[in-house]
């Protein structure tokens, strides 16, 4: 992965104040281009070949959804879980010093990755 981020950047005082107030922030060009198209690459192969755990629309009860698999949409894909298990690329972002001093910045020293919940 060929990152021109520095692992040293520090975020603004309001990019700070943002993520406190909304729980989130939006980063933009941290992560290297080459890394994002491999990672769509792998979630559309996926995705075309129905591989791996994915949740359909069928599965998830909501107003308005197919009311099987078998329905018109029912087969639609929702998410494909288990993002981290399809490919290296995806542990290795998550191990990135550029990335991982990022987070450490807006969650503090013990930032951890949870293997149950991460989704394409």
């Amino acid at each position: 992965m060929n990152s021109t981020a520095s692992p040293t950047v520090d975020f603004t005082q309001e990019e700070f104040e943002f993520f406190r107030q909304n729980g989130y922030l939006v980063v933009r060009s941290l992560i290297p281009t080459d890394c994002i198209e491999m990672m769509k690459r792998i979630t559309q192969r996926d995705l075309a070949a129905h591989q791996g755990d994915i949740e359909y629309e069928a599965e998830l009860s909501y107003p308005g959804a197919p009311e099987s698999l078998e329905a018109e949409g029912g087969r639609t894909a929702r998410r494909l879980r288990q993002a981290i298990s399809r490919d290296p690329v995806f542990a290795k972002l998550v191990k990135e010093p550029f990335l991982v001093n990022r987070l450490q910045q807006l969650l503090g020293p013990h930032v951890v990755m949870p293997l149950i919940h991460h989704n394409c």
